[in-house]
């Protein structure tokens, strides 16, 4: 399937826009005699790196290259500044500067201005506004629409279609018109005109309405070699670009990002030889002089690469194949002179192949990493649902996971998208929840992207009206056959759907019908499609006279993805009486396409004043901006389309009013703004004056508190008088629990703070020392003495609000506790550790995060509540266990939250109880409310449970009924958690602080004991006396014994042996099977070798059922590094670098090289402690 040489068999090819397009610059150039220095829109400059580069430019007399941006200098005084742009009104300030900064270097310098595409009325207008117009020497136009990325392919490269499909821009309209118009000049009258969509029916009005011009006229007399257009809206399929696209070139664009037929990638070692082509081929002369990188290397793709025009269409599980036999093709099998002579003639063509092949297999390698994630497979699966619409009308709970782990912002939206486009829109509950997530999780600077994103069509609510039903993708998905239920051959396809593994474009596949058996023969089902379908066919005898293939031109106004261009391009190789060509506005993705809107709701800021911001836009869009000599940027008038189209303007250009920057320029630094309400209120009338000047200070003093970028917490104050059934509710039995029992005058999902400003006589109810109570649900109430300096009830009231209640950690319980959910069972979850002993692969570094939780903080609160806890032994337990292993410790404190499953009580009601049935229920819900700190380590969780009064004692208890050991019980793989009843004796728990509460040696030996659990330390006392006593440890018998950490040290070397022995086994057995591979005898041998040596070392040091002691198995493991290392670095192993299909394994020999490292680390760590002990003078055993 070769569509480039089906173009050129066809006598029509798009480098014939190519040349048209460098002769027009030149010819624009060459105006003017002398140097010139250009001035590059910068984004101009990598389509006309399709066009020409930097040689050809010194030719005609280009000695220096700017980009377009404040600041630029001029450096040649001699010679002429052109400045080449697009006619956007923003640079029109920038070419304003130049000139001056340029006036004040130089005399008499020479400026010159040239339009790409066209000219611009508004932004001549805005540079008289500035002054310099009568500076510019000259002012011109160049002509260039189409960009030529390929011989069947070119592009506008404009990505503005989504934001004028929401505006209703005239101005793309007339842009494309005009360059259908330019290609009729180039390639003659297309007869037939089909179109299908609102846009596309726009366009055709507008191009004959420029067609009926006297110049164009005498285009009529020429031949036409363009015999069709087929005009496609891109909004009657917005399904198409939001799925992954899983051709090779397609995947490209998705994973690297095309531009211009040109990607940019990191250099690697495969692609020094490309990197020398690029550098002598001209085409990257612009770029490479301006905004060349180092450390990336910039590649061309398009059919005139080798070996990418056979790659670019297929699938990618065929790209393997094809590659390989590429390679095959390559080798030589000359044996006579004659054959000799032939082969060195095609030693150039040869190196080229290799350097592409050797590309090539490096990009493939590159793509494969990335398909075959995890995060890849569940995209595909996610998307592959809502296609065949399975669950397409419920929550996706794969979004939902993506919303909350922050994934990329394009990604997620992108599926939500794809979600409601398959569905016809969303339940209006469902639509506000996937908004509600997305806003809180990614910015409310977004709010705004909702708003354009349901203009166009691709996130919206759920629609009831029939028409728009008939024509959803439910319903066009069955009528065009865009799922092949059966499995779509991607080897040898014979259907445009395998460029999306099974799921057929639907503008591809209209092509298909258009060519067979034709639209006027599907008008029923095409009347289905979303937009306005138009034909207006032609002279058919012409066409019927050409002894050719029909040529048809398809534009997609909006942007085409590559998948797309695959399938028409197999289209072409199929149909035997049309060829497909492609113009586009761009070619784009989904993520590019929702970049747009992303950065068009973005660039509108507000500020909010007092009016809402929704009315200011409405009035900002109905109100015409006046002129004001001080906002250079701002628009001085408004031209409506619909003026331009009933021709009451005497300019074809739309000139629409932008929003007023200067009045709405802080949206996108809109933050998250929580109130939080603060009840001031007093008892005695005496302190109503005081409490009034509180409040007032407090409302300009302390009125907000700002928690993080995107969040900011504000203060709403309320003064009023305690009644007396409330003072009543209050103090009616001594008990403070009644503090939180009264509805705050102003409720909120946040909580509140009551601020009590009583007497000395009052205050002494509850005691001296305590003045802060918190309830369980963001409640607090802190008692202020009247009596007291004004200052230092500021004071704490402030400190109270900032440090202690509503600080970051607690917001981000609140937010975790707003997700919270419950959990299905786990079987994994509630393994007792009395008898259990879980030994986990030793790390060199683990990460080890401590969570206390306090169901009933009755107490009193002193700081910050993540204060580091004073813990000796456990503390010495990890200083230890660090000769080994590290082990960073953090510690949160979470208030307020309790276990969802209720402990049992005793028959006898001594006390209370979980048994094992109801261990699993306890784990999984406690982690949404747990606050993981972001770390690549692997985690270890202690959980430590304070029990409230209410259910103390509480006991774990294993299967057989008996109280756990240390009244703990560990997870398998998670951690540990153990139970605290504070002391009984102790008769008011409310004035123990939290440090007294987890200070006890019994509370830090369960910790302790959980961590031995958890790294498989066994201990001799455990075994030789399992009862409670164990439970009253010395201090100095907490830490580590010297033999342990030796037996840790130990199982560390063998499991890292282990590893290595499974790996390099296997490769031996590979070696094995595939006995073709092209490798010497010596090689297998010494891996051979390696493993026996290797297997010897695992015997020996006790992994085995042998043993044979340490020396021997250090003396085992240098044999096998010695062995690894001749059969690694041995230098045959280089001409397996490039391989034949049946020696594809034999490429990743070379990865080996770095196994005998682990050996090698642990013999050195052992050796170590050894060293480091005998130092000490240490006692060591023997093996």
């Amino acid at each position: 399937m070769d569509a480039s040489a089906d173009s050129s068999s066809s006598n029509v090819s798009f480098s014939t826009v190519k040349e048209v397009s460098r002769k027009l610059l030149f010819s624009a150039l060459d105006k003017w005699s002398g140097s010139k220095t250009l001035v590059w829109d910068v984004d101009l400059m990598n389509p006309f790196n399709l066009i020409t580069g930097f040689k050809e430019l010194q030719d005609h007399q280009v000695v220096q290259m700017l980009l377009l941006r404040l600041g630029s200098v001029v450096s040649d005084p001699s010679s002429r500044i052109v400045f080449l742009m697009h006619p956007k009104v923003r640079y029109a300030a920038v070419v304003a500067d130049i000139v001056h900064s340029t006036l004040k270097q130089f005399d008499n310098p020479r400026f010159h201005l040239i339009f790409v595409p066209q000219r611009s009325v508004i932004c001549e207008y805005e540079l008289k506004r500035y002054d310099i117009i009568k500076k510019l020497s000259s002012i011109e136009q160049l002509p260039i629409y189409f960009y030529a990325w390929d011989d069947d392919l070119i592009s506008m490269e404009n990505e503005w279609f989504p934001h004028a499909t929401a505006s209703d821009d005239y101005n793309m309209i007339s842009m494309i018109s005009r360059g259908l118009i330019h290609l009729e000049e180039i390639y003659g009258p297309i007869n037939n005109i089909y179109c299908k969509g609102n846009m596309a029916k726009d366009i055709y009005d507008a191009w004959s309405l420029q067609r009926q011009t006297d110049s164009w006229r005498t285009l009529t007399a020429f031949d036409s070699y363009i015999d069709s257009i087929i005009i496609f809206d891109r909004s009657i399929d917005y399904v198409t670009p939001m799925v992954t696209q899983l051709t090779y070139e397609g995947l490209i664009d998705e994973i690297f990002g095309i531009k211009c037929a040109s990607v940019k990638m990191q250099k690697m070692e495969s692609l020094e030889d490309i990197e020398e082509a690029n550098k002598s081929h001209d085409s990257v002369g612009i770029l490479s002089t301006s905004s060349g990188s180092q450390d990336r290397i910039q590649i061309s793709l398009n059919s005139k690469q080798c070996l990418y025009s056979e790659l670019r269409d297929l699938n990618f599980h065929a790209v393997g194949s094809t590659l390989s036999k590429s390679i095959k093709e390559q080798r030589h099998t000359a044996n006579s002179v004659r054959e000799y002579k032939e082969f060195v003639k095609k030693l150039p063509t040869l190196q080229a192949s290799r350097s592409a092949a050797a590309l090539h297999t490096s990009v493939a390698e590159l793509i494969k990493e990335v398909i075959a994630s995890d995060e890849f497979s569940n995209t595909l699966s996610c998307e592959r649902e809502f296609l065949n619409c399975i669950d397409s009308n419920s929550l996706s709970t794969f979004i939902e996971q993506c919303i909350n782990k922050k994934e990329p912002m394009l990604k997620v939206l992108r599926l939500m998208c794809l979600q409601s486009l398959t569905n016809a829109g969303l339940k209006t509950k469902l639509y506000d929840q996937y908004r509600r997530e997305f806003l809180q999780s990614y910015g409310y600077q977004y709010l705004l992207l909702f708003v354009e994103l349901e203009k166009v069509g691709l996130f919206t609510k759920n629609s009831t009206d029939n028409r728009n039903q008939a024509s959803s993708y439910p319903n066009i998905r069955k009528l065009f056959d865009l799922i092949i239920d059966n499995h779509t051959n991607e080897l040898e396809p014979n259907d445009v759907s395998y460029v999306y593994s099974g799921y057929a474009p639907l503008i591809p596949r209209l092509c298909q019908q258009w060519a067979k058996p034709g639209w006027t023969e599907i008008m029923d089902n095409l009347s289905k499609v979303p937009g306005i379908t138009k034909l207006a066919a032609g002279d058919e005898r012409r066409i019927k006279s050409k002894n050719r293939r029909n040529i048809v031109l398809v534009l997609f106004v909006g942007g085409v993805t590559s998948a797309e261009v695959s399938a028409l391009r197999f289209l072409s190789s199929q149909e035997t009486s049309s060829h497909f060509l492609v113009a586009t506005t761009s070619v784009t993705t989904g993520e590019r396409l929702l970049e747009c809107l992303a950065k068009v709701s973005e660039n509108i800021a507000i500020e909010l004043p007092s009016e809402s911001w929704f009315e200011l836009l409405v009035r900002v869009a109905t109100t015409e901006v006046q002129h004001q000599a001080n906002i250079p940027h701002r628009p001085r008038a408004i031209v409506q389309p619909q003026e331009l189209r009933t021709g009451k303007c005497n300019t074809t250009e739309v000139y629409r009013a932008d929003l007023p920057y200067d009045e709405i320029h802080n949206l996108s630094k809109i933050t998250f703004q929580l109130s939080i309400f603060v009840d001031l209120v007093w008892i005695d009338l005496s302190a109503k004056s005081s409490v009034e000047r509180i409040q007032a200070r407090l409302e300009e003093e302390y009125n907000s508190t700002q928690i993080s970028d995107k969040m900011l917490l504000t203060y709403k104050y309320n003064a009023r008088k305690i009644d007396d059934d409330e003072l009543g509710k209050f103090f009616g039995d001594g008990n403070s629990s009644n503090l939180f029992n009264v509805e705050s005058a102003s409720a909120d999902l946040l909580g509140s703070v009551r601020v009590i400003f009583v007497s000395d006589q009052i205050a002494q109810l509850f005691g001296e020392e305590v003045d802060l109570f918190l309830g369980c649900h963001q409640q607090a109430s802190l008692f202020v003495r009247v009596q007291l300096d004004e200052e230092e009830i500021l004071r704490k009231l402030t400190q109270t609000l900032k440090g202690v209640i509503f600080n970051e950690q607690r917001l981000e319980w609140i937010v975790a506790k707003a997700f919270h959910r419950s959990v299905e069972h786990d079987e994994s979850v509630g393994k007792l550790p009395t008898t259990l002993t879980v030994v986990n692969p030793l790390r060199n570094e683990y990460a080890l995060e401590l969570f206390i939780v306090e169901p009933t903080p009755s107490g009193p609160v002193h700081g910050d509540t993540n204060a580091e806890l004073e813990m000796p032994l456990l503390d010495k337990f990890l200083s230890r266990l660090s000769l080994v292993t590290k082990v960073s410790m953090n510690s949160q404190v979470l208030y307020g939250i309790d276990f969802p499953v209720l402990p049992e009580r005793d028959p006898r009601g001594d006390y209370f109880y979980y048994d094992s049935k109801r261990l699993p229920y306890l784990i999984n819900p406690m982690e949404s409310f747990m606050g993981s700190y972001v770390t690549t380590l692997p985690v270890v969780h202690l959980l430590v449970y304070l029990t409230p009064d209410v259910h103390r004692p509480l006991y774990i208890l294993d299967p057989t009924g008996v109280g756990s050991l240390y009244n703990s019980f560990v997870v398998a793989g998670w951690g540990g958690v153990t139970v605290v009843n504070t002391a009984v004796e102790v008769e008011d728990t409310s004035k123990l602080s939290l440090s007294d509460k987890l200070n006890s040696t019994d509370s830090q030996l369960a910790l302790i004991a959980l961590l031995r659990q958890y790294f498989g330390i066994d201990d001799s006392t455990t075994t030789a006396n399992p009862g409670q006593d164990w439970l009253r440890l010395k201090r100095r018998q907490a830490a580590l014994c010297p033999w342990q950490l030796q037996t840790l040290a130990l199982h560390t070397w063998v499991d890292s042996t282990l590893d290595a022995l499974v790996t390099v086994g296997s490769l031996l057995r590979l070696l094995e099977r595939i006995s073709n591979i092209v490798i010497d005898d010596h090689v297998a041998d010494s891996i051979a070798e390696g493993v026996a040596q290797l297997s010897a070392s695992v015997e020996a040091s006790g992994g085995g059922e042998r043993g044979g002691g340490l020396a021997e198995a250090v003396a085992s493991s240098c044999r096998a590094a010695g062995a690894f290392e001749a059969a690694f670095f041995d230098h045959s192993l280089l001409s397996l670098l490039y391989f034949p299909d049946d020696q594809k394994y034999a490429i990743y020999t070379p990865l080996f090289l770095p196994l005998s490292l682990p050996v090698f680390i642990s013999v050195r760590q052992i050796l170590s402690y050894y060293c480091r002990s005998y130092a000490s003078g240490g006692k060591v055993e023997k093996e």
